[in-house]
Protein backbone atom coordinates (compact mmCIF):
# COMPACT_ATOMS: atom_id res chain seq x y z
CA UNK A 1 0.00 0.00 0.00
CA UNK A 2 1.07 3.53 -0.85
CA UNK A 3 0.31 6.42 1.40
CA UNK A 4 0.02 9.63 0.78
CA UNK A 5 3.32 11.12 2.09
CA UNK A 6 5.10 8.39 -0.20
CA UNK A 7 3.07 9.67 -3.10
CA UNK A 8 3.76 13.24 -2.89
CA UNK A 9 7.61 12.52 -2.45
CA UNK A 10 7.74 10.24 -5.80
CA UNK A 11 5.47 12.75 -7.01
CA UNK A 12 7.72 15.71 -6.17
CA UNK A 13 9.89 16.66 -8.81
CA UNK A 14 13.58 19.17 -8.27
CA UNK A 15 13.88 21.84 -10.02
CA UNK A 16 17.06 23.77 -10.77
CA UNK A 17 18.04 27.06 -11.94
CA UNK A 18 22.02 27.07 -13.24
CA UNK A 19 23.87 30.40 -14.12
CA UNK A 20 26.40 29.81 -17.08
CA UNK A 21 28.34 32.25 -18.40
CA UNK A 22 29.68 32.74 -22.62
CA UNK A 23 33.09 34.15 -22.74
CA UNK A 24 35.33 34.58 -26.13
CA UNK A 25 36.60 37.21 -28.28
CA UNK A 26 33.93 36.92 -30.73
CA UNK A 27 31.79 39.34 -29.81
CA UNK A 28 29.19 39.39 -32.35
CA UNK A 29 28.80 35.73 -32.69
CA UNK A 30 28.01 35.05 -29.08
CA UNK A 31 25.32 37.96 -29.19
CA UNK A 32 23.82 35.88 -32.35
CA UNK A 33 24.08 32.79 -30.35
CA UNK A 34 22.21 34.18 -27.84
CA UNK A 35 19.54 35.47 -29.35
CA UNK A 36 18.83 32.11 -31.19
CA UNK A 37 18.83 30.25 -27.68
CA UNK A 38 17.01 32.87 -25.28
CA UNK A 39 13.15 33.19 -24.53
CA UNK A 40 13.54 35.77 -22.48
CA UNK A 41 16.32 38.47 -22.23
CA UNK A 42 17.64 42.18 -21.31
CA UNK A 43 18.59 44.51 -24.16
CA UNK A 44 22.08 43.73 -25.31
CA UNK A 45 23.06 47.32 -25.15
CA UNK A 46 23.70 46.25 -21.32
CA UNK A 47 26.60 44.55 -22.59
CA UNK A 48 28.29 47.72 -24.11
CA UNK A 49 27.71 49.61 -20.78
CA UNK A 50 28.11 47.22 -18.13
CA UNK A 51 29.77 44.11 -19.61
CA UNK A 52 27.29 41.12 -19.07
CA UNK A 53 24.03 40.77 -21.27
CA UNK A 54 21.25 38.35 -19.14
CA UNK A 55 18.79 36.17 -20.49
CA UNK A 56 16.87 32.97 -19.75
CA UNK A 57 16.86 29.64 -21.56
CA UNK A 58 14.66 27.28 -20.74
CA UNK A 59 15.73 23.50 -21.06
CA UNK A 60 13.20 21.00 -19.84
CA UNK A 61 10.91 21.01 -17.08
CA UNK A 62 13.73 20.16 -14.71
CA UNK A 63 16.35 22.83 -15.81
CA UNK A 64 16.29 26.79 -16.78
CA UNK A 65 19.72 28.31 -17.57
CA UNK A 66 20.63 31.56 -17.36
CA UNK A 67 22.68 32.92 -19.83
CA UNK A 68 25.23 35.81 -18.88
CA UNK A 69 26.94 36.94 -22.05
CA UNK A 70 30.29 38.62 -20.52
CA UNK A 71 32.27 40.92 -22.55
CA UNK A 72 35.60 40.21 -23.07
CA UNK A 73 37.26 43.48 -24.87
CA UNK A 74 39.67 45.09 -23.38
CA UNK A 75 37.66 48.09 -21.83
CA UNK A 76 35.71 45.48 -20.05
CA UNK A 77 38.20 43.60 -18.71
CA UNK A 78 38.55 45.05 -15.57
CA UNK A 79 34.65 43.96 -14.47
CA UNK A 80 34.87 40.49 -16.09
CA UNK A 81 35.54 38.21 -13.40
CA UNK A 82 32.92 39.99 -11.21
CA UNK A 83 30.13 38.39 -12.88
CA UNK A 84 31.41 34.93 -12.08
CA UNK A 85 30.69 34.28 -8.57
CA UNK A 86 27.74 31.43 -8.71
CA UNK A 87 28.68 30.30 -12.41
CA UNK A 88 28.53 26.05 -12.74
CA UNK A 89 29.22 26.12 -16.30
CA UNK A 90 31.01 27.94 -18.95
CA UNK A 91 30.72 28.17 -22.76
CA UNK A 92 34.08 29.76 -24.22
CA UNK A 93 33.39 30.45 -28.22
CA UNK A 94 37.30 30.02 -29.96
CA UNK A 95 37.91 31.46 -33.42
CA UNK A 96 39.21 28.85 -35.45
CA UNK A 97 41.91 31.37 -36.16
CA UNK A 98 42.63 31.75 -32.20
CA UNK A 99 42.17 28.43 -30.62
CA UNK A 100 45.42 29.54 -28.65
CA UNK A 101 42.94 31.58 -26.88
CA UNK A 102 41.92 28.00 -24.87
CA UNK A 103 44.82 28.00 -22.50
CA UNK A 104 44.00 31.40 -21.18
CA UNK A 105 40.62 31.15 -20.56
CA UNK A 106 41.04 27.65 -19.17
CA UNK A 107 44.04 29.36 -16.63
CA UNK A 108 41.74 32.23 -16.15
CA UNK A 109 38.20 30.28 -15.31
CA UNK A 110 39.74 27.48 -13.20
CA UNK A 111 41.49 29.43 -10.35
CA UNK A 112 38.27 31.38 -10.13
CA UNK A 113 35.85 28.49 -9.89
CA UNK A 114 35.65 25.52 -7.35
CA UNK A 115 33.85 23.58 -9.66
CA UNK A 116 33.47 23.96 -13.24
CA UNK A 117 32.13 22.47 -16.34
CA UNK A 118 33.88 24.44 -19.46
CA UNK A 119 32.90 24.04 -23.19
CA UNK A 120 35.63 25.21 -25.60
CA UNK A 121 32.90 25.48 -28.63
CA UNK A 122 35.67 25.56 -31.90
CA UNK A 123 33.78 28.11 -34.55
CA UNK A 124 34.37 26.28 -37.81
CA UNK A 125 34.83 29.03 -41.04
CA UNK A 126 36.82 27.95 -43.39
CA UNK A 127 39.16 24.91 -41.71
CA UNK A 128 37.94 21.16 -40.94
CA UNK A 129 37.91 20.06 -37.44
CA UNK A 130 41.51 18.04 -38.30
CA UNK A 131 43.05 20.83 -39.70
CA UNK A 132 42.17 22.22 -35.99
CA UNK A 133 43.87 19.29 -34.23
CA UNK A 134 47.00 18.83 -36.68
CA UNK A 135 47.83 23.02 -36.00
CA UNK A 136 47.01 23.35 -32.28
CA UNK A 137 46.51 19.80 -30.61
CA UNK A 138 49.64 18.33 -31.08
CA UNK A 139 51.82 21.26 -29.34
CA UNK A 140 53.77 20.26 -26.25
CA UNK A 141 51.30 23.22 -24.77
CA UNK A 142 47.76 21.52 -25.58
CA UNK A 143 49.51 18.05 -24.89
CA UNK A 144 49.95 19.27 -21.34
CA UNK A 145 46.30 20.67 -20.83
CA UNK A 146 44.83 17.50 -22.57
CA UNK A 147 46.95 15.00 -20.26
CA UNK A 148 46.04 16.79 -17.24
CA UNK A 149 41.87 16.64 -17.50
CA UNK A 150 39.97 14.20 -19.53
CA UNK A 151 38.36 16.18 -22.80
CA UNK A 152 35.17 14.86 -24.36
CA UNK A 153 35.52 16.03 -28.06
CA UNK A 154 32.26 16.58 -30.13
CA UNK A 155 31.23 17.82 -33.54
CA UNK A 156 27.88 19.36 -33.01
CA UNK A 157 25.31 20.87 -35.34
CA UNK A 158 22.69 22.20 -33.44
CA UNK A 159 23.53 25.36 -31.17
CA UNK A 160 20.85 24.04 -28.45
CA UNK A 161 23.04 20.72 -27.77
CA UNK A 162 25.62 22.50 -25.73
CA UNK A 163 22.84 22.79 -23.00
CA UNK A 164 22.16 19.06 -23.50
CA UNK A 165 25.85 18.38 -22.60
CA UNK A 166 25.59 21.14 -19.62
CA UNK A 167 22.55 19.30 -18.70
CA UNK A 168 24.03 15.96 -18.75
CA UNK A 169 27.32 16.26 -17.24
CA UNK A 170 25.11 18.00 -14.14
CA UNK A 171 23.08 14.86 -13.66
CA UNK A 172 25.49 12.98 -13.48
CA UNK A 173 27.55 14.92 -10.65
CA UNK A 174 24.37 14.74 -8.82
CA UNK A 175 24.12 10.43 -9.72
CA UNK A 176 27.65 10.01 -8.46
CA UNK A 177 26.71 12.68 -5.33
CA UNK A 178 30.45 14.29 -6.49
CA UNK A 179 31.68 17.44 -7.29
CA UNK A 180 33.96 16.94 -10.65
CA UNK A 181 35.35 19.71 -13.39
CA UNK A 182 34.01 18.42 -16.53
CA UNK A 183 35.85 19.87 -20.41
CA UNK A 184 34.07 19.43 -22.98
CA UNK A 185 35.98 20.47 -27.20
CA UNK A 186 33.20 21.27 -29.70
CA UNK A 187 33.38 21.89 -33.38
CA UNK A 188 30.56 24.15 -34.92
CA UNK A 189 30.02 25.45 -38.46
CA UNK A 190 29.46 28.91 -38.43
CA UNK A 191 26.72 28.78 -39.97
CA UNK A 192 24.68 26.71 -37.75
CA UNK A 193 24.71 29.51 -35.32
CA UNK A 194 24.82 32.55 -36.98
CA UNK A 195 21.91 31.16 -39.77
CA UNK A 196 22.68 33.00 -43.34
CA UNK A 197 23.27 36.47 -41.45
CA UNK A 198 25.86 37.90 -43.35
CA UNK A 199 26.33 40.97 -41.86
CA UNK A 200 27.63 39.12 -38.38
CA UNK A 201 31.87 39.31 -38.33
CA UNK A 202 33.67 36.43 -38.24
CA UNK A 203 35.87 38.42 -36.26
CA UNK A 204 37.86 37.54 -32.72
CA UNK A 205 39.00 40.07 -29.76
CA UNK A 206 42.51 39.28 -28.64
CA UNK A 207 42.67 37.95 -25.10
CA UNK A 208 42.96 40.56 -22.41
CA UNK A 209 44.07 38.88 -18.93
CA UNK A 210 41.60 40.24 -16.24
CA UNK A 211 43.82 40.76 -12.69
CA UNK A 212 43.88 37.97 -10.57
CA UNK A 213 42.59 39.16 -7.16
CA UNK A 214 43.24 36.56 -3.72
CA UNK A 215 40.28 37.77 -2.31
CA UNK A 216 37.29 37.14 -5.37
CA UNK A 217 34.42 35.80 -3.92
CA UNK A 218 34.11 32.39 -5.61
CA UNK A 219 37.90 31.45 -6.32
CA UNK A 220 39.92 28.43 -6.37
CA UNK A 221 41.98 27.76 -2.90
CA UNK A 222 45.29 26.86 -2.60
CA UNK A 223 44.85 22.85 -2.42
CA UNK A 224 48.78 21.68 -2.34
CA UNK A 225 49.26 24.55 0.22
CA UNK A 226 46.74 23.61 2.54
CA UNK A 227 47.42 19.88 2.54
CA UNK A 228 51.26 20.46 2.98
CA UNK A 229 50.36 22.92 6.08
CA UNK A 230 47.90 19.87 7.37
CA UNK A 231 50.82 17.23 7.31
CA UNK A 232 52.51 20.01 9.08
CA UNK A 233 50.18 20.25 11.83
CA UNK A 234 50.35 16.27 11.87
CA UNK A 235 46.28 16.43 11.14
CA UNK A 236 45.37 13.08 10.36
CA UNK A 237 43.31 12.85 7.61
CA UNK A 238 42.51 10.95 4.40
CA UNK A 239 42.83 11.77 0.92
CA UNK A 240 39.85 11.02 -1.54
CA UNK A 241 39.07 11.39 -5.21
CA UNK A 242 39.74 15.54 -6.47
CA UNK A 243 40.67 17.47 -3.40
CA UNK A 244 38.35 15.80 -1.05
CA UNK A 245 39.68 15.37 2.50
CA UNK A 246 37.66 12.92 5.15
CA UNK A 247 38.65 13.67 9.08
CA UNK A 248 37.03 10.22 10.99
CA UNK A 249 35.83 11.50 14.11
CA UNK A 250 35.41 8.85 16.49
CA UNK A 251 32.65 11.05 18.98
CA UNK A 252 30.50 12.13 15.81
CA UNK A 253 31.00 10.67 12.82
CA UNK A 254 33.17 11.43 9.20
CA UNK A 255 33.35 14.76 8.24
CA UNK A 256 34.11 15.75 4.51
CA UNK A 257 35.88 18.61 3.53
CA UNK A 258 36.45 20.00 -0.47
CA UNK A 259 39.50 22.01 -0.27
CA UNK A 260 39.02 23.82 -3.38
CA UNK A 261 36.19 25.91 -1.81
CA UNK A 262 36.09 24.75 2.13
CA UNK A 263 32.68 23.38 2.18
CA UNK A 264 32.19 20.60 4.87
CA UNK A 265 29.71 17.75 5.10
CA UNK A 266 29.01 15.39 7.62
CA UNK A 267 27.82 11.96 7.84
CA UNK A 268 27.02 10.41 10.90
CA UNK A 269 28.27 7.65 12.58
CA UNK A 270 24.99 5.47 12.30
CA UNK A 271 25.17 6.13 8.35
CA UNK A 272 28.53 5.16 8.10
CA UNK A 273 27.77 1.75 9.18
CA UNK A 274 23.96 1.28 7.57
CA UNK A 275 23.69 -0.87 4.99
CA UNK A 276 21.32 1.07 2.82
CA UNK A 277 23.61 2.43 0.07
CA UNK A 278 20.84 3.44 -1.99
CA UNK A 279 20.01 6.62 1.04
CA UNK A 280 20.59 10.05 -0.39
CA UNK A 281 23.03 10.36 2.96
CA UNK A 282 25.16 7.85 1.81
CA UNK A 283 26.06 10.68 -1.19
CA UNK A 284 28.45 13.25 0.81
CA UNK A 285 27.25 16.42 -1.09
CA UNK A 286 23.79 15.79 0.38
CA UNK A 287 25.20 16.89 3.93
CA UNK A 288 26.13 20.41 3.64
CA UNK A 289 27.09 22.04 6.89
CA UNK A 290 27.33 25.66 7.16
CA UNK A 291 30.00 26.94 9.07
CA UNK A 292 31.41 30.50 8.47
CA UNK A 293 34.17 33.30 10.67
CA UNK A 294 33.09 35.44 13.00
CA UNK A 295 35.85 37.58 12.62
CA UNK A 296 39.08 37.61 10.03
CA UNK A 297 42.39 35.78 10.42
CA UNK A 298 45.69 36.93 9.64
CA UNK A 299 48.65 35.13 7.86
CA UNK A 300 51.86 36.69 6.67
CA UNK A 301 52.27 33.19 4.33
CA UNK A 302 52.07 33.59 0.63
CA UNK A 303 49.48 31.72 -0.52
CA UNK A 304 47.40 31.55 2.61
CA UNK A 305 44.65 33.81 2.90
CA UNK A 306 41.16 34.44 4.36
CA UNK A 307 39.47 31.28 2.97
CA UNK A 308 42.71 29.41 3.33
CA UNK A 309 42.46 30.57 7.33
CA UNK A 310 38.76 29.51 7.56
CA UNK A 311 39.30 26.02 5.86
CA UNK A 312 42.17 25.32 8.39
CA UNK A 313 40.24 26.47 11.12
CA UNK A 314 37.35 23.99 10.15
CA UNK A 315 39.45 20.63 9.94
CA UNK A 316 41.04 22.12 13.55
CA UNK A 317 37.53 22.05 15.44
CA UNK A 318 35.94 19.64 13.55
CA UNK A 319 39.06 17.48 13.71
CA UNK A 320 38.44 15.71 17.06
CA UNK A 321 35.71 17.64 18.61
CA UNK A 322 33.09 16.64 21.09
CA UNK A 323 29.27 17.55 21.06
CA UNK A 324 30.10 19.76 23.75
CA UNK A 325 32.91 22.14 22.09
CA UNK A 326 31.08 22.61 18.95
CA UNK A 327 29.49 26.07 18.54
CA UNK A 328 25.61 25.57 18.58
CA UNK A 329 24.76 26.64 15.14
CA UNK A 330 26.88 23.71 13.77
CA UNK A 331 25.66 21.04 16.47
CA UNK A 332 22.01 22.41 15.14
CA UNK A 333 22.70 20.95 11.77
CA UNK A 334 24.96 17.62 12.98
CA UNK A 335 21.75 17.00 15.15
CA UNK A 336 19.24 17.50 12.07
CA UNK A 337 21.23 14.91 10.07
CA UNK A 338 22.07 11.92 12.37
CA UNK A 339 17.98 11.09 12.56
CA UNK A 340 17.55 8.49 10.28
CA UNK A 341 15.18 8.76 6.95
CA UNK A 342 14.42 5.86 6.96
CA UNK A 343 13.01 5.64 10.65
CA UNK A 344 11.30 8.94 9.69
CA UNK A 345 9.15 7.12 6.67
Amino acid sequence: MVTSSQKSRSSARKYYKKKILLLGGVEQIKDRFQEIVSKTGFSLKNKNTIGVNISKVPYNKIYDFYLWNISCKLERVFVRTMYYTGAEAVIVFISEDNVEQMLDYYKEIIIRLPVITILFCIILKDKTVQDIKNAYFSTSKFLSLLSTHKFEFNKIFDEKSVFSQISSLFRKNMKEGKLNDHFVINFIPLMNIVNNKNNIKYTCEDYFEPEQSSSELNRRLNTKMLKKYLYQLKIPFRVVDSDWIILDNKNLGEFSIFLRNGDAYFTPKNCLNCKNYTCMRKKRINNFICIEAKSKGWSNIEGIYQKELLVLSKILILNDAEEESLPKAILKQIKSLESCIKEKD
